[in-house]
């Protein structure tokens, strides 16, 4: 896969685990909890839309080089980013300073975090997050901190005037890959370990990406973080990170949102001792979360009928104040057939008169129509097909 393509798509699967609460960075703002499985079931949802999108930036990229490669090298735009007069020397390789020298040179970028941030200069704080990165060790606390700034901000009030594009495709440099590998093994910010693990799939090699993460797995102890690394190992689409998955699943001292997680994603597994192994999750497992999610997934590999499979319902939406409970396939809603999570999407936007919505859902076997008022409904999922 090509760098900018790869890039774009990593940027939409984001954007798709920032709608269903798993914002990277932001957790340590929201106060809802992140989903068992609602972030894996979105970007299931969610992938075909992104590939399509990253076509369309990579053709755009590619229309771009080519128009430059017409124009003369001295009429071009520099790029890189230039100096300042307010910008100290040039940053010497860190390999050749001192411990003092790199503290100073620190010192001198973080000071220009602010002023930056004053005049919404986000290319300027990217060219500061990508020297302070290099300024390894002095230099990882500030450099962290200030990838997470720009994080909320590309996801928030975008003061910045920075695009996810370009942020996302910043997090592919040397410097602030080696920041996010290293944070995944040592005492380092949550959030930041959050980001490292949404980002990491997309900026180093898919075998590497399986060893780093799911090292770090084993030793996480934050649950946010443990749900950033299950998501990403669960689309890898990989034996061997379904495995460790798996080991996580059958341990009931792990956190059991975190299992019920799990569960949900190795809904698409074609190992069949990993199958097996769902069907005794869903049977025996002394958590009720953890059985339901095992039977969610169960459900998901032969679905009964066609619809929607909700594996994640929000407890401040309409889905659950109507009734509407994880396990349940939307089968329709306000008279429309559901099938994927754009079509519902779509229903719910459609403007109508009527304060209320009428939703089928089959729950064991029996269909149950639920009337739910209208707007969002808080639930994640994923599309089913009978077989």
């Amino acid at each position: 896969m090509k760098a900018p393509f790869a890039a774009a798509l990593a940027v939409s699967t984001l954007v798709a685990g920032f709608a269903v609460g798993v914002a990277v960075g932001r957790q340590r703002h929201s106060d809802e909890p992140v989903s068992a499985t609602s972030a894996v079931e979105a970007v299931e949802r969610e992938r075909d839309e992104a590939l399509a999108r990253a076509q369309r930036a990579e053709t755009a990229l590619q229309a771009e080089r080519r128009k430059r490669a017409d124009v003369p090298a001295a009429a071009r735009p520099s790029d890189t980013v230039q100096p300042t007069a307010t910008d100290p020397a040039p940053v010497a390789p860190a390999s050749t300073l001192s411990d003092s020298d790199r503290a100073q040179q620190v010192r001198d970028l973080a000071a220009q975090i602010e002023p930056a941030v004053a005049h919404a200069d986000g290319e300027k704080l990217l060219e500061l997050l990508r020297r302070l990165s290099a300024l390894s060790p002095e230099g990882r606390t500030a450099a962290m901190e200030l990838a997470l700034k720009i994080n909320d901000d590309v996801n928030g009030e975008g003061l910045l005037r920075l695009d996810q594009y370009t942020f996302y495709t910043s997090l592919g440099d040397t410097g602030v890959r080696t920041l996010m590998i290293w944070s995944l093994d040592n005492p380092s910010p949550a959030a930041f370990r959050v980001l490292s693990a949404w980002s990491l799939p997309w900026v180093i090699p898919k075998e590497q990406a399986i060893d780093t993460m799911g090292k770090s797995l084993v030793r996480e102890k934050e649950v946010t973080v443990q749900q950033a690394l299950v998501v990403n190992l669960a689309q890898m689409n990989d034996s061997r990170a379904e495995s460790l998955l798996a080991t996580i699943l059958a341990d009931p001292a792990r956190d059991a949102g975190v299992r019920a997680q799990i569960a949900t994603s190795l809904a698409t597994t074609t190992n069949a001792d990993l199958a097996r192994a769902l069907e005794t999750t869903a049977n025996t497992d002394p958590d009720d979360r953890v059985r339901a999610a095992a039977r969610a997934a169960i459900v998901a590999r032969n679905p009964p009928v066609d619809g929607f499979l909700i594996t994640i319902v929000f407890p401040d939406g309409a889905a659950s104040a109507g009734g509407i409970r994880p396990g349940d396939i939307l089968i329709s809603y306000d008279g429309h057939a559901t099938r994927d999570l754009k079509e519902v999407r779509d229903l719910i936007d459609a403007e109508s008169s009527a304060e209320n919505a009428s939703a089928v859902v089959l729950r064991d076997g029996i269909e149950v129509t639920l009337p739910v008022r209208r707007g969002r409904l808080g639930i994640q999922g994923r599309a089913v097909r009978r077989k």
